[in-house]
């Protein structure tokens, strides 16, 4: 086995890591109780779609903990497992998951254009949630912004021309601007180039018609989205909807202002710990429910939002997004407002799920929080929320929400009466790489014997040892090799060194001589930063050429051995 692994990220072969994790799965398995045994006669009989579906009643009362974890734990190192063939149309699943949520954003809209028209009327007491809904949502966002006052930037990924591996704001700067036809026809467009007037001066051609007349010609793509689907588990893949260049940087401004507007009211989405913690408190007390949707960024509807928001901030988001996506040669027109892929659509489901959760839930005792579709409210309110949640166009995922009982999840953390009983999830091949990940889970549980497995299936050469405080790049142990410098044992220093892998970004050097717009967008977008913070962390070419760190999309297996000084 060991002998495969000729570096940190080469991969074993499906066969290899099934056996790899069959072992340890059953490991689980055996201190599992009833559920275990049954685990645990799967896992020999190498039944893994059953593994996949299997159905863990973890929200009854009278649970052996134990045995629940180790029951969990048997059943997580393939429910995510991506490379792992079930007999699932993986792709397919995917689609037809997107298909049934425009089907029902096609729905939900018609219902609110018939309300629009005074043709259908909604209960008196969903029109109040309602009403009180558009009312937060209003104070919350404020008035609508210009585009000058927006945070413009790039985000990290892809677009509609150009790739993850690509995607760094040099190449974005540079290539011939596109956008959405949406984008095309609004001012925004205009407002943006007015915004970046350098930027504008790289794409544009100037023309004389008479001697008092000078005019700019742009040659502008208009395009629609694109969509894609990337790994998601064992079943199914996972929708995102790349946006055109142009769109990318006015979504993303967008949603990292909704974001400051959010935590200017309390509801910052940068931190997961309070839904964590109350989710913990809830399965304690019983007191709060934990609410999960169904594809929740695909079924936000655009006539929901359109009712749900102000008039100015509505335009805005329509102008911005893309009507239309393309899948296979094939366009498609959108009935959502946006989906993943989108840099606005998390900001937004977050004020929408909280907006009609805290209305629904007005006058009554208890917490009210949501990181976008992870929704915690009173218990006894639940309903009312799961009522005004469906006439909004949102299924609830009931395998995933929890409104009584001892089990609740939330923002990734999974708690039995108030006990951690999240699991570790395999989600590709096994390689030296995940076993570390694997090893430092155990390590922090205390599993010191499935911990000494492990760093006998990595190869000796392979094997560094480090702190747990510094990431998952070496062994967590609390003895390691501690090396110093002669120099700094000079001069006193108490510290020390030891080594770990890195995953580093791709360095592309830009391929413009005597550009000036990357330096100026950097400046821009560190505006808030003092100018010499900033310009102690440029890196330049010998010819002066500035270079970009592209996201690594750890398919290459890349990596770097890099020396930390700690004091541990």
């Amino acid at each position: 086995m060991s002998k495969t692994m000729t570096s940190w990220t080469t991969e074993l072969t499906l066969k290899q890591t099934l056996s790899v994790l069959d072992h340890f799965s059953a490991s689980h398995a055996r201190r599992g109780g009833e559920h275990g045994s049954a685990i645990l006669s799967l896992i020999e009989g190498k039944k893994y779609a059953e593994l996949c579906s299997y159905e863990l009643p973890q929200n009854e009362f009278g649970w052996d903990v134990s045995q629940l974890i180790n029951c969990r734990q048997a059943l997580a190192f393939y429910s995510k497992l991506h490379p792992l063939e079930i007999g699932e149309d993986k792709e397919l699943n995917a689609w037809t998951k997107f298909v049934e949520s425009e089907v029902a954003c096609k729905q939900t809209n018609q219902l609110f254009r018939a309300h629009a028209n005074g043709n259908v009327s909604f209960l008196p007491r969903v029109e109040r949630v309602f009403k009180r809904a558009r009312g937060k949502i209003a104070r919350v966002l404020g008035p609508v912004p210009r585009i000058d006052q927006l945070s413009l930037r790039f985000g990290p990924g892809s677009t509609t021309s150009i790739k993850r591996s690509q995607a760094i704001p040099q190449n974005k700067l540079a290539e011939q601007p596109t956008c959405s036809v949406e984008l095309f026809q609004s001012p925004y467009l205009a407002h943006l180039f007015e915004s970046m007037p350098h930027w504008l001066d790289c794409h544009v051609d100037f023309e004389i018609l008479d001697a008092e007349t000078e005019v700019g010609v742009m040659d502008l793509q208009i395009d629609t989205g694109a969509l894609e689907f990337v790994p998601k588990n064992a079943k199914t893949l996972r929708g995102i909807d790349k946006q055109p260049t142009l769109n990318t940087l006015i979504q993303s401004g967008i949603g990292s202002y909704i974001e400051r507007r959010l935590e200017r009211y309390g509801l910052g989405i940068r931190d997961q710990t309070k839904n964590q913690r109350l989710a913990r408190s809830a399965s304690i007390s019983d007191d709060l429910a934990t609410i999960d949707l169904s594809s929740a960024s695909d079924t936000i509807a655009l006539e929901a939002v359109r009712y749900l928001l102000p008039e100015g901030w509505f335009y805005l988001l329509r102008a911005t997004g893309c009507r239309v996506t393309s899948y296979k040669g094939r366009e498609i027109k959108l009935e959502k407002m946006s989906s993943m892929g989108n840099g606005y659509t998390f900001p937004l489901e977050t004020i929408i799920f909280w907006a009609l959760t805290a209305s629904a839930c007005e006058g009554s005792v208890g917490d009210v929080s949501c990181y976008g579709d992870d929704i915690i409210c009173p218990a006894h309110k639940a309903g009312d929320v799961i009522e005004v949640l469906n006439v909004a166009g949102f299924a609830v995922n009931t395998a995933k929400s929890y409104v009584n009982g001892p089990f609740r999840e939330s923002c990734g953390a999974d708690y039995y009466l108030g006990i951690d009983i999240r699991p570790f999830y395999q989600k590709t091949l096994v390689s030296a790489k995940t076993l570390f990940l694997l090893h430092n889970w155990y390590y922090a549980d205390g599993d010191v014997d499935r911990c000494q497995e492990l760093i006998k299936i990595i190869p000796t050469p392979l094997r560094l040892f480090g702190p747990p405080e510094y990431g998952d790049g070496h062994l967590h142990s609390c003895t390691w090799d501690r090396k110093t410098k002669r120099d700094q044992r000079r001069k006193g220093y108490g510290g020390s060194y030891f080594t770990t892998y890195s995953i580093p970004g791709t360095k592309i050097v830009s391929r413009y001589p005597g550009d000036y717009v990357t330096p100026l967008y950097v400046l821009y977008t560190s505006r808030e930063l003092p100018l010499l913070e900033y310009s102690e962390g440029i890196e330049f070419s010998r010819n002066g050429r500035p270079i970009w760190v592209a996201p690594s999309d750890n398919k290459s297996g890349v990596y770097e051995i890099v020396s930390i000084y700690t004091f541990c």
